[in-house]
């Protein structure tokens, strides 16, 4: 893992102990092949922390 989503599972395991509320409407993100399939026609391919970062 890169050191941004180490960073994001922090966040994520410190709002899971503190505030389960919060936590359980937390949107997991997209799939790997939603976010191919979104970003299909742009004329860059994004950095594989976006794709870490969508279900930590």
């Amino acid at each position: 893992m890169s050191e941004l989503t180490d960073e994001l599972q922090y966040i994520l395991n410190w709002l899971k102990s503190t505030n389960h509320d919060f936590f359980d409407c937390y949107n997991p993100g997209l799939t790997r092949q939603q976010i191919d399939e979104i970003t299909k026609d742009l004329p860059f391919r994004l950095s594989e922390e976006v794709y870490q970062g969508k279900r930590i």
